[in-house]
């Protein structure tokens, strides 16, 4: 898989990145030259306003899944 991250791109954390976050699919905020800065939305209790959790990934420790994330702005 690619290692050209551009900004909206999903990427999944490979078993080099943290372990604790392997396998979590995440949202490209930032590229830099070291890797991404990269979130994803965490659910909160019921009522509570869902969060955005941001990490910081070196190159080696995701993979780049080919696709981008696009919010949906007209409604069904």
């Amino acid at each position: 898989m690619s290692k050209e991250a551009t900004v909206g791109e999903l990427i999944q954390i490979n078993e080099d990145g943290p372990a604790n976050w392997f396998r979590c699919i995440l949202v490209v905020d930032e590229v830099k030259p070291w890797g991404v800065r990269a979130y994803c939305t965490v659910p909160q209790a019921s009522g509570e306003p869902s969060r955005d959790a941001y990490r910081l990934l070196r190159w080696q420790e995701f993979d780049c899944l080919g696709a981008k994330s696009f919010f949906v702005t007209e409604k069904v």
